[in-house]
């Protein structure tokens, strides 16, 4: 039940839809919010439409996977090595230099527009940290955008050793079965444990061999 409940959970979320946290917190579903009516001095938003950026919104979210989903931001993302700066010293003393300049674009069915990271971001419905990760991931793993790790490792304090699990197995093994009062057709492969056998009664059993 809790796989099937992670599952769903991470289903919706990367639909961008409507789901509940892991800590009972319900979590709103993505929206596209439309376009400010000023971003910046390359005035981004006047060369894209409510429309287009909403086509590229639901495109995005009916992804519905998180791999499939990085690949995309990282196709409409150049980033490039900063070689020279322009800081005077006392900027430079005070500031963090950029190691790396990024051009965002988005995708339209008639042309590439670029466009300045807030138009990005909110075009798309994700956070900057988001982005910052996949860019790292890209660089650290010789261009490709590594795969998604979440919920793929394995906690060894929670598992238990395989000879133990073998154990365990073949002392339910162990004991004997009962035929299911079904018809056959449906039950060839179902057996039952007495119904007076209880886990304690087992685990006691288990300990004292």
């Amino acid at each position: 039940m809790s796989d099937w409940k992670t599952c769903k959970r991470k289903r919706l979320k990367n639909s961008g839809k409507e789901y509940v946290s892991t800590c009972g917190e319900i979590m709103p579903a993505k929206t596209f919010a439309g376009l400010s009516t000023y971003c910046c001095k390359q005035k981004c938003t006047e060369r894209v439409t409510n429309d287009e950026c909403r086509t590229i919104f639901e495109g995005f979210w009916n992804l519905a996977n998180h791999d499939a989903q990085s690949q995309f931001i990282a196709g409409c993302i150049r980033q490039k090595d900063v070689k020279t700066h322009t800081l005077s010293v006392l900027q430079a003393a005070s500031a963090h230099q950029r190691e790396f300049s990024r051009t965002y674009s988005l995708h339209l069915t008639d042309r590439v527009v670029k466009v300045c990271k807030p138009v990005f971001l909110s075009v798309l419905g994700v956070s900057a940290g988001r982005v910052d990760r996949i860019l790292k991931s890209q660089r650290t793993n010789g261009g490709v955008v590594q795969t998604d790790k979440r919920g793929k490792c394995v906690h060894l304090k929670n598992s238990l050793p395989a000879h133990t699990s073998a154990a365990v197995e073949e002392h339910i093994s162990s004991f004997p079965v009962n035929e299911s009062h079904y018809t056959r057709s449906h039950s060839d492969a179902v057996k039952y444990l007495s119904p007076d056998l209880t886990v304690t009664k087992m685990y006691d059993l288990y300990v004292s061999e």
